[in-house]
């Protein structure tokens, strides 16, 4: 290499520390650019897994400095206090009492936890002990210059079986007791391409071992090597390699670590040349090998390790982030313990985190008080949590005798962490765990769709299907695709030492666009799991259509055709009620056709109402638009509302605040007299035309004291009457009817009498 120059003047190579050189060095050595610093987000902190941080209020703290035995209490958590306005002055309620609420939100940067720290130490009076960031170590170190010895201690909260200890103080890598004044905290920052080792094993690390490895190479060679106390994978590897080419007088043995082809494990080489097989252990016991998934013998000369589980469940991660990012919902599952003591968890809106979770169910307990024989905690490979049975002291040590259960009451919560279901034995086999990870097994002479079906009911985010590629005598593929698109959709498969000739199609990453200018250095990043970017400017969506080379310009211009489509709208239903009102209340001379409600004075002056309320000015406030024919909505011929969209839309575009506040604008008054037997009808200070109208209206169609309504009243007060007359008239004529009936009835009999007498009198006049 003869020179290195900047290309463009954006300072790409003072980013990285590699300033304009010129010489005939080999190598030149940059600055580290993917580091611990004041601005990076606690959720970037421990592999993503976060910091757990308190969620309650009142005088609480996350965890606490013991110097010379004072507690000084700090909490990184939302702070709450008396609310003051903008003058300072504090905020009362209805009783003069100060009103409490936050004053100073949670804390999100590293920048932030620091400040806290310090702050709380100032107000203690310990002000000669501060907090920074060692970007050299990755951690936070806490110094009192006068030396004294000092203890972070995570916060524990409750006793008992309600007992509950936050890890914040774990999670900032400062817990623990520190003598001659100095806390250098552990690394909780990985650097590039790495993890922390404290992420390995789900998160227990190398917890339990001692750090040494022995490797024995086939030649018969052999060295050691300690890994206690490093702080990354690229660490380890590293020193493993460097104590490689060191051994043997410094010839090297050929033993070479790297990260495995599927990346979840190491591979370790060995070659060099001989009958005798590669061999890795630690110290029985402690054995860091086993921890690290090197340990064995190996006839081949390698090994890909097993899977070194990195963790990202915490207490910290929020429920919303499980099952794929779908989250878990609300909902209750029921835990029937080794005993038979059932009860019921309930997940609602107050839970947020997996450490809420794992508190709510150590609490459980049945009606009658008696703790569950069980423990919830994160499983061993830090993808979720697990179930186990947890012995009480009365019961003497002695194991239930049924598998612990768990099942969905309400929801489906137990399902999507992967707990529903029964333990498969007693004793060290009664547990449950939920994992992000499944297994699945094939019989030998399992099908294309065996395995397809197989994929897909594991409910794992990933979905199967089979692909005719049409070429071949087996043209058959199986293609497996994530739900999730970007970074967040890639997933793993092992498939052991059975080869299913898998390849990588799409290995899904985010979109990233630099925004803000042409030269991608001097730009801000932005990177979004879909082709889209919402956000980055208000009430803007950016749609990403294909990569470019070159800088593209966006021009943001407002878009009113969906105002537009609802004035419209607004116009056809104005015409349509006139229409409907013209033709009930019309007069045909030439064919003397009436409308059924020709005359009536209601719908009239409803027609009339409505034109001039159309007519009226914003009420009880200017702007730039102040009637609707300002913005083209006009009564053309015919009395027909019309609309003028370009008027419409060159009026938004001068003042779009004051087309909306013609349309929406509405500020009520306060005028309740707060008398709780009366109802206040709401008047307004401010009121816009359309606001105007829709009152009008109201004071109409509403159901209680509307015009329309006392209308429908009347009327069918008036069809009431009516009928009462009705009936009066037809029980007159029923009575004049039976009068009626009777005088006839009477006459008949009358007419009768005669008939029989005159037969009576023809008879005597015979006779004589």
């Amino acid at each position: 290499m003869t020179s290195l120059t900047e290309a463009s003047g954006a300072g790409i190579l003072s980013s990285f520390g590699l300033e304009s050189y010129s010489g005939a060095s080999t190598t030149i050595t940059g600055n580290s650019v993917y580091e611990l610093t004041g601005t990076t987000s606690l959720g970037a902190l421990n592999d993503g897994r976060g910091v757990e941080i308190r969620d309650a209020s009142g005088e609480i703290y996350d965890f606490k400095i013991v110097i010379d035995g004072t507690e000084v209490k700090v909490r990184i958590g939302e702070i709450e206090g008396e609310l003051t306005d903008d003058d300072g002055d504090p905020i009362l309620d209805d009783d003069d009492n100060p009103v409490v609420g936050v004053i100073d939100g949670a804390v999100s940067t590293v920048d932030g936890v620091i400040e806290r720290i310090n702050d709380a130490l100032s107000e203690a009076g310990y002000g000669e002990v501060t907090a920074s960031i060692n970007t050299t170590t990755g951690g936070i170190d806490i110094v009192d210059s006068l030396g004294r010895d000092f203890d972070v201690e995570n916060q524990t909260v409750g006793t008992g079986n309600n007992a509950r200890t936050y890890s914040t103080a774990s999670d900032l890598g400062i817990a623990g007791s520190y003598t001659g004044g100095t806390a250098s905290g552990q690394r909780i920052f990985a650097g590039m391409n790495t993890k922390l080792v404290s992420s390995l094993n789900g998160g227990a690390g190398l917890d339990g071992t001692d750090g040494m490895l022995t490797f024995t190479t086939k030649d018969g060679s052999s060295f050691s090597v300690d890994v206690s106390g490093l702080d990354d994978i690229n660490d380890i590897i590293n020193t493993i390699n460097t104590a490689a080419d060191a051994s043997a007088g410094g010839a090297g043995l050929g033993v070479r670590v790297s990260i495995n082809d599927l990346g979840t494990g190491l591979r370790v080489e060995d070659n060099t040349t001989g009958v005798g097989t590669f061999e890795i252990e630690g110290t029985d016991g402690f054995d860091a090998a086993a921890a690290l998934g090197i340990s064995g013998t190996f006839e081949d000369g390698y090994t890909d390790g097993s899977n070194l589980q990195i963790g990202y469940v915490s207490n910290s991660t929020l429920l919303s982030e499980l099952n794929n990012g779908q989250g878990i919902g609300r909902g209750e599952f029921e835990i029937v313990d080794s005993y038979g003591n059932r009860d019921t968890i309930e997940i609602d809106s107050s839970m947020k985190t997996v450490g809420d979770l794992l508190n709510e169910i150590n609490r459980t307990s049945t009606s009658d008080g008696t703790s569950l024989r069980i423990e919830a905690r994160i499983n061993e490979n830090g993808d979720g949590i697990t179930i186990v049975e947890s012995l009480l002291d009365e019961d003497g040590g002695v194991s239930g005798t049924q598998e612990i259960s768990i099942s969905d009451v309400d929801g489906s919560t137990a399902s999507k962490l992967g707990i529903e279901g029964t333990a498969s034995g007693l004793d060290g086999d009664n547990f449950i765990t939920g994992s992000e990870e499944r297994v699945l097994e094939f019989d030998a002479d399992a099908t294309l769709e065996d395995i397809r079906n197989a994929i897909d009911a594991a409910n794992i985010g990933v979905s199967a299907s089979i692909v005719n590629t049409g070429s071949g005598a087996s043209p058959y593929r199986l293609s497996l695709s994530s739900e999730r698109s970007g970074e967040a959709g890639r997933f793993l498969i092992d498939s052991g030492d059975f080869d299913l000739g898998l390849s990588v199609l799409d290995e899904g990453n985010d979109a990233r666009v630099f925004f803000g200018s042409r030269e991608a250095a001097s730009g801000v990043l932005l990177t979004s799991s879909v082709n889209s970017l919402d956000g980055v400017i208000e009430g803007v969506t950016i749609n990403l259509a294909s990569a470019s080379e070159e800088a593209v310009q966006l021009t943001v211009s407002r878009d009113t055709s969906n105002i537009e489509s609802k004035v419209s709208e607004f116009v056809a239903a104005f015409n349509s009620v006139i229409e409907g009102i013209d033709f009930r209340t019309r007069y045909d001379s030439e064919t003397e056709t009436k409308g059924v409600l020709l005359g009536d004075g209601t719908m009239l002056n409803l027609r009339n109402s409505m034109y001039s309320t159309l007519r009226k000015e914003n009420d009880g406030f200017d702007g730039t638009y102040n009637q609707l024919l300002d913005v083209g909505i006009t009564v053309g011929s015919g009395g027909t509302l019309e609309f003028d969209s370009e008027k419409f839309r060159e009026a938004y575009a001068e003042d779009p605040d004051s087309v909306e506040a013609l349309f929406t604008q509405r500020v009520l008054d306060d005028n309740d007299d707060d008398d709780p037997n009366t109802i206040d009808e709401p008047t307004f200070s401010e009121l816009s035309v359309l606001g105007q109208l829709e009152e009008f209206a109201n004071s109409y169609v509403t159901t209680i004291g509307g015009v329309l309504q006392n209308r429908t009243n009347a009327i069918d007060s008036q069809i009431s009457l009516q009928e009462e007359r009705i009936e009066s008239i037809q029980e007159s004529l029923e009575r004049k009817r039976t009068a009626l009936q009777a005088q006839f009835l009477a006459m008949e009999q009358a007419i009768a009498s005669f008939q029989t007498q005159g037969s009576s009198l023809a008879q005597i006049a015979a006779l004589g």
